[in-house]
């Protein structure tokens, strides 16, 4: 079950029966009654890629588990899990970047294809039909070239494909740094070209069995827990930490196990760091199905609710004796 919610002005007024909304005036489009469902389509499409590529990613790491040594930092606030010697195989990341980049380009052609529908709406007749794309202007002063290849899209649709553009909406993702046209297009080209994803250890992909060690009270804490993965595992040399986990404490009278299996995740380099594709599904997918219904109706999706399960954000708890029990399965 998934509910959405809007604030009450930005509520069309369906019910008038006036294709063009509410008391405001603003133009709803509907897909399969005004415009032909191609965008969305394309969107399920690269939702059907993404859960592909998880389930390859889940049954790698069940046929060839990453082994790592487990070794405690002479600080002994760190735990280093190392590459090891031996790896069984190596993944598949052609087969990963090809699924991957289906999914990407289905996106990107979702936004193309949407603004194909649009510069055909109302008769609408475009003076260059080759030049239809949805644009991803991030410089102001390529705007006016951007609206005369679109100027047969009703004017208050193209005033919300202006709204989304980097150049007016600037903000980045929190987690990835990313802007989300830009990154789609960026992603959408390497594809072309033929890139291929790297391989790291990802996160909550460690399973460290019989790991327990004392928590001490909060008040010896000086740092929170937290896991640092290596970008490339496959070009680590032999004793690197795949990755580093950090206590927040000093562990003391307590071992570590021998070793801990660490799941392969593809990645996509990203400066110093590499993104897990699996988590940039939620911000490729779910914000381009947003932006469609944003340009569509007006509005954005302001809440919601799902039937699946929350994300588990795991505190550390600050009794004297408590025991610390870490086992995640990849």
């Amino acid at each position: 079950m998934r509910v959405v919610l809007l604030d009450r002005d930005d509520r069309p007024d369906l019910m008038s029966g006036n294709p063009t909304g509410g008391a405001s005036g603003w133009r709803v489009v509907i897909e399969g009654r005004d415009i032909p469902v191609d965008a969305s389509l394309r969107v399920a499409r690269a939702a059907q890629h993404f859960t592909d590529l998880e389930g390859r990613v889940a049954l790698w790491n069940v046929s060839y588990p990453l082994i790592c040594p487990v070794r405690l930092a002479e600080d002994r606030r760190h735990v280093l899990l190392l590459r090891p010697a031996k790896i069984a195989a190596s993944p598949p990341l052609d087969e990963w970047s090809s699924i991957f980049g289906d999914a990407v380009h289905n996106l990107r052609a979702a936004l193309d294809v949407l603004c194909w529908h649009l510069a055909h709406l109302d008769g609408g007749a475009p003076a260059n039909e080759r030049a239809i794309a949805f644009p991803v202007v991030s410089d102001p002063g390529k705007w006016p070239d951007a609206q005369r290849r679109l100027s047969s899209i009703p004017a208050e649709l193209l005033a919300r494909i202006e709204q989304a553009q980097p150049f007016v909406d600037p903000a980045r993702d929190p987690s990835t740094g990313l802007h989300l046209l830009e990154a789609l297009t960026e992603l959408d080209n390497w594809h072309k070209h033929r890139f291929t994803l790297g391989a790291a250890a990802a996160m909550g992909g460690i399973d460290l069995e019989e790991f327990h060690i004392p928590i001490p009270p909060a008040e010896q804490h000086d740092g929170p827990v937290y896991v640092l993965f290596s970008r490339n595992v496959l070009d680590l040399p032999v004793g690197d930490p795949v990755a580093t986990l950090s206590l927040g404490f000093r562990l003391e009278g307590a071992s570590v196990p021998e070793t801990a299996r660490v799941a392969t995740m593809p990645v996509i380099p990203h400066g110093d760091h590499a993104l897990n594709i699996l988590e940039l599904r939620s911000f490729l997918h779910d914000n381009v199905r947003n932006l469609i219904r944003m340009i569509l109706r007006g509005h954005r999706e302001r809440a919601q609710f799902s039937s699946g399960p929350a994300p588990d954000d795991w505190m550390p708890p600050a009794e004297v004796n408590s025991v610390l029990d870490l086992e995640i399965d990849p």
